[in-house]
């Protein structure tokens, strides 16, 4: 993981007072076995970004999309993969979201499948995770 956060922004599920968080790890300590309180399509989804910009030289404009940079989500549930698979599908219809495929071709994936699925959860009705 060290090496990797050399490259790239790792998102990880973080052990916090409050339960587990999908954040970015700098060395903290992982919470692998809890369900995170907040799922990893939030860093898929942004809240406010700058889509692009105009770069004035020798009295023209050039238009410049802003580079994504790169990141892994590691250890996400096999619902939040199926999660994201949705998102893709959604985005993908026209018009083509080309912001939310930019952040996620920069993306990189680890899923952790569950060993047996919580009660408060559904993924063998996405038939995803050890159920399906």
């Amino acid at each position: 993981m060290e090496a990797l956060s050399r490259q790239m922004e790792v998102i990880a599920p973080l052990a916090t007072g409050a339960g587990p968080v999908y954040a970015t790890w700098q060395g903290q300590p992982l919470d692998l076995w809890s369900k995170p309180l907040s799922p990893p399509t939030e860093f898929l989804l942004a809240h406010k970004e700058v889509l692009f910009r105009y770069v004035q030289e020798s009295g023209r404009y050039t238009f410049k999309e802003e580079d994504v940079p790169p990141r892994l989500l590691f250890a996400i549930r096999p619902c939040d993969l199926h999660a994201i698979v949705v998102l893709d599908k959604i985005f993908g219809q026209p018009p083509i979201d080309q912001a939310y495929f930019r952040r996620r071709r920069a993306t990189a994936l680890v899923v952790q499948n569950c060993i047996a699925p919580g009660k408060e959860c559904f993924c063998a009705g996405l038939q995803a995770g050890p159920e399906a």
